[in-house]
């Protein structure tokens, strides 16, 4: 293993936030009361028993009288009163280990919580190239392993407050006969260290292979979702399901290992146990008096009663942490991940212009460029189209003017400043970009439009304005409930066309300084495209960048800039453009 156990749940710990690590600390300081409590319960049922079998031999046995000496105690004390002193410290300890779960529980799914808000906080701030190089299915079935953390981070908190009860009861009761309980603890632990050693790399392995299974199990749902046309017009249903198949019996017959090595021992240790106690009482007995013998015997058999599920609960902790170890690690790296959002952020105008300057990119080290040398400039208020063939990298344009991705070498200006990461998110709330394929919330029209807007902050005077601009306000109000109708998942009950202009009306709604259309019009007919593009020259002072495949959709623009290989290869008018 690349990192301890230790290693793993303290590199957790550290991510949590500061007021859950005390909350941590008062849950040790609550797991050391129970304990303290527990030892005292089983000790106080002692002198119980010694009083009811014989009153008058308690001054005779030296630890009680001791103890009695040293707390003023009358030996004479009656039966009544004892009983009342421990059926109060029994209420107590049942109380102190109630507070104790409440705690643990609590702790372990506000912690989840937090960490899941942590997780997805930061994969809505990660920048694109992440997005890339990852596929989607890994972020869906995060969620699902955070499930499973869920519970084991339960076992492990079990495992530590159990630790720390089952050491407090140890060293009392070896403490209390040392020559019984010393080799009866010692055979225990002997036991549970070996299944443990045994079943650690089963474990480990287990959870390895569950943490990708769960990975490859997302990936072919979502797979098949996005597929389902293709999947029912091609009857391809059984090699969709046979993948999805292989993969989850994978995963669950992990879980039976799992599963099965946690409780396993419970059983064979009890048998042990009792044969143990069996045999120690029945020499330990034989070698006392009456009246001590009984009282010791109460205290084994509710020692052990205590001490037993307290030594399964550590083993089964620990075995449920080992076997989620993989999932510990995976969730860990999320949280490690240092989104864009710790940037520092600096304010930039744009009264003038956006120029490329000499920008170079490409997404890895070993692959070549994508943009090469690329310079252009677009002024303030002008009307610039984009076109190039397929793979020219016209979408990488896109994703350096938004901010989105860094130049390897040269600048991104505006107004004369070379944009980096500080200025990126005041620049991003001056541009709206709209893509070629838009994904729409399962929400109404108005949402859709507002989009990233809480629905009790909309402004729907913008929303209606943003939806006649787009072409899509005769459609949206003709609905029931006009803009607050439902459109369904992704917008299932429009047409590509009518999600391209709800695109649109989304980008116009947040009245941006630069308008990037990028493919946005190459579902709808010329038509509705052409009114579109009036509506748009219409606005005051806007900035609008067309990329697009069709000559048409470049009419009106001031200048078109053509992409080859990464480069502008020439700087034309629409006119010449399609005379040529």
């Amino acid at each position: 293993m690349k990192s301890s156990s230790v290693n793993v749940l303290y590199s957790l710990y550290k991510k949590t936030s500061r007021g859950r690590k005390v909350k941590f600390t008062k849950l040790l300081l609550l797991a050391i009361s129970a304990g303290l409590v527990e030892i005292i319960s089983i000790g106080a049922l002692f002198p119980f028993l010694a009083l009811l079998v014989d009153p008058g031999k308690i001054s005779n046995i030296a630890p009680l009288s001791w103890v009695f000496s040293l707390f003023n105690i009358d030996v004479n004390i009656t039966t009544i009163k004892l009983t009342i002193l421990l059926s109060a410290i029994i209420i107590v300890s049942g109380i102190v280990r109630f507070l104790l779960i409440n705690a643990t529980i609590k702790f372990n799914f506000y912690l989840a919580h937090e960490l899941g808000v942590k997780i997805y906080k930061n994969i809505l701030y990660e920048g694109i190239n992440t997005h890339y190089d990852r596929n989607s299915s890994e972020i869906l079935s995060i969620m699902n392993k955070l499930e499973h953390l869920v519970w084991a981070t339960l076992g492990s908190i079990q495992f530590i407050s159990g630790l720390i009860m089952a050491l407090f009861i140890c060293t009392f009761l070896i403490l209390f006969k040392v020559e019984f309980f010393l080799p009866l603890i010692a055979t225990i632990v002997f036991f549970y260290g070996l299944f443990f050693l045994i079943f650690r790399k089963k474990l480990v392995e287990g959870g390895e292979v569950m943490s990708a299974s769960s990975n490859k199990r997302a990936q072919f749902l979502q797979e098949g979702l996005n597929s389902i046309h293709d999947i029912l017009s091609s009857h391809s249903q059984r090699m969709f399901l046979d993948k999805f198949q292989k993969i989850d019996l994978k995963f669950r017959n992990a879980q039976i290992v799992n599963q099965i090595i946690g409780p396993a021992p419970r059983v064979l240790m009890e048998v042990l146990v009792m044969l143990l106690i069996v045999s120690l009482t029945y020499i330990s007995i034989g070698e006392s008096d009456i009246y001590v013998a009984i009282p010791t015997l109460g205290v084994i058999i509710v020692g052990m009663q205590r001490l037993l599920p307290l030594i399964q609960q550590v083993y089964h902790g620990w075995t449920q942490f080992n076997g989620n170890q993989q999932i510990f690690i995976d969730i860990n790296k999320l949280i490690t991940t240092k989104a864009n959002h710790l940037a520092v952020r600096r304010e930039v105008g744009f009264d003038q212009y956006i120029e490329f300057r000499e920008i170079y990119y490409k997404y890895k080290r070993h692959l070549p460029m994508v943009i090469n040398n690329m310079n252009f400039k677009i002024d303030k208020g002008s009307k610039v189209g984009f076109i190039g063939s397929t793979g020219s990298g016209k979408s990488t344009v896109v994703d350096v003017l938004l901010g989105l991705i860094s130049p390897s070498k040269g600048c991104l200006l505006v107004d004369n400043i070379c944009l980096n990461k500080e200025y990126y998110q005041s620049w991003q709330e001056r541009v709206a970009y709209v893509p070629q394929s838009i994904y729409l919330l399962d929400a109404s029209y108005a949402e859709n439009i507002a989009f990233g807007i809480l629905p009790c902050e909309i402004n729907f005077s913008r929303v209606k304005l943003a939806a006649e601009i787009a072409q899509i306000s005769d459609i949206i109000e003709n609905s029931v409930n006009n803009y607050n109708a439902l459109i369904g998942e992704n917008g299932i009950f429009l047409s590509g066309g009518q999600r391209q202009r709800i695109g649109i009306a989304r980008a116009l709604y947040r009245q941006s300084d630069v308008l990037i259309l990028d493919e946005a019009t190459s579902s709808l007919d010329i038509k509705i495209e052409k009114q579109i593009m009036e509506n748009l020259s219409k606005i005051h002072d806007i900035t609008i960048i067309i990329i697009a495949h069709r000559y048409h959709t470049l009419q009106g623009c001031d200048w078109v800039y053509e992409i080859n290989k990464g480069s502008i290869e020439r700087k034309i008018t629409p006119e010449a453009l399609l005379a040529s």
